[in-house]
């Protein structure tokens, strides 16, 4: 058996339900997609390095069936307001830039679904599937990098589990008798999150700006050149994940 397990260590999860059109934000999403795992699996592959080996096991990953959950009850939260500062707006001009009282930070209204959990371990688990030891090398490895699932508050700590700790599923894939509808990975999906992060491009977006700042005119220049050539003078587009697969779950029978 190949199982993760993950353990929220606020005791709490805070992740909208997703929709198709767009986030339900007064409802949390519990229990934690297995897509939202994987993201959060190709995120710290992504950050750090980008491991050759660590794709494989991604990729191996992505086409399996299903896995079943083991998860705790949870009780939603009542949706607070928060008021966060987005990017500053300098007033204008390089010098207005150095200044920094110059800087104006404008507060939005976000709001965080939350849900309180009655334990604070989740499992998902894939019986009768075992990853070659080089796959669960990788596997193990990305895990241990994981610090969040879903919003940056929802703290984590993730492993990889043995199968008399993840015990008996209280989720199982079932279409026919299904309660809940959980998004899944598919294969192509980790192309399609690296497709729609655009990272390359994001990259030497940021680097040319840094460049277009140097105090060789030269340097100046050429950043400048590049910036219009190559981008038009805007930002690189950046996509948000979208998940298609959807598999219904059921409480096992027996």
């Amino acid at each position: 058996m190949l199982a993760f397990g993950i353990r929220y260590l606020n005791g709490f999860a805070v992740a909208c339900e997703p929709h198709e059109r767009q986030p339900e934000r007064e409802r949390p999403e519990w229990p934690p997609h297995p897509a939202r795992v994987f993201m959060a699996l190709a995120a710290a592959h992504f950050e750090t390095g980008a491991d050759p080996g660590e794709r494989r096991a991604l990729e191996w990953l992505e086409s399996l069936p299903p896995p079943a959950l083991r998860a705790p009850q949870a009780a939603p939260r009542c949706v607070v307001a928060h008021y966060v500062p987005v990017n500053d707006k300098p007033g204008g001009g390089r010098a207005a830039i150095q200044s920094l009282p110059q800087l104006t930070r404008e507060r939005q209204e976000r709001t965080f679904a939350r849900a309180w959990l009655d334990a604070d371990t989740v499992y998902l688990a894939w019986p009768g599937v075992a990853p070659e030891a080089p796959v669960a090398r990788a596997l193990a490895a990305l895990a241990r990098k994981v610090t969040r699932i879903g919003h940056s508050m929802s703290l984590v700590q993730m492993w990889l589990a043995a199968p008399e700790e993840a015990g008996e599923p209280t989720w199982v894939p079932d279409d026919e008798r299904a309660e809940l509808h959980l998004r899944v990975p598919g294969t192509g999906l980790l192309v399609d999150l690296e497709r729609r992060y655009n990272q390359p491009a994001v990259e030497t977006y940021a680097a040319l700006l840094v460049a277009a700042e140097d105090a060789d005119p030269k340097a100046r220049r050429a950043a400048k050149r590049r910036l219009e050539e190559e981008f038009g003078g805007e930002a690189p587009s950046q996509l948000r994940p979208k998940v298609s697969f959807y598999q219904g779950y059921a409480r096992p029978t027996g």
